[in-house]
């Protein structure tokens, strides 16, 4: 109880009050804690911590971060030996090299693959000085490009997105961001200012 710390080779703890069983190695977290490892800084206020594989169960106020990337929610499955992992509830995740924002209420990632999925009430946001793109859809989806750290990001159906000088719905898209070109399907309409422009698909940069 009380200004926990514990520091192993393979982690480093600091929290308010904590349990551990010595037969499981399993750490309860019973208070604000956060725990850092090779890959990864952990926060809950709830939950457990296997500190012999690093999969942990994170029930209150989790947080997941590392150089480039955090992830927040209301309840996170992890595992380090994957580098995956699940998240239920108010899902925001943050990629700062690509400067965008995915929330949605689920998702599925894996660091090791840089891949993520976000279901149900879905948003993309990719922003910079000027401006920010909001993109919603049924089903969101990050894989890597070839390019190194590029995303090409992914939405299926019932797509909709904004920026202040462009509009538009589909029920398809696909995103690039090495080079910001987007690719609109099935019956694609944009508006920008006063014009209106539909087609079979459409390509924009």
């Amino acid at each position: 109880y009380k200004n926990v710390v514990v520091v192993n080779e393979k982690y480093t703890l600091n929290s308010d009050t904590v349990g551990y069983n010595t037969e499981t190695s399993r750490i309860t977290i019973n208070g604000p804690t956060t725990i850092r490892d090779s890959a990864n800084t952990l926060y809950a206020e709830n939950g457990w911590y296997d500190s012999n594989t690093g999969e942990a169960e994170l029930l209150k106020n989790p947080v997941i971060s590392n150089e480039t990337q955090n992830i927040a929610a209301n309840y996170i499955r992890y595992s380090k030996e994957t580098k995956s992992g699940k998240a239920l509830g108010s899902v925001r995740m943050t990629d700062k090299e690509n400067s965008s924002i995915i929330k949605g209420n689920v998702a599925e990632y894996n660091d090791l693959k840089e891949t993520a999925m976000v279901t149900d009430s879905a948003v993309y946001m990719n922003f910079n000085d000027s401006d920010t793109l909001y993109l919603h859809a049924d089903t969101l989806r990050t894989i890597p490009d070839t390019v190194p750290d590029e995303k090409i990001v992914f939405a299926f159906h019932k797509v909709r997105f904004f920026r202040t000088d462009l509009q538009g719905i589909c029920d398809s898209m696909v995103y690039f961001t090495r080079d910001s070109i987007i690719q609109l399907h099935n019956f694609p309409i944009i508006w920008s200012d006063i014009h209106q422009l539909s087609a079979d698909f459409i390509e924009m940069k």
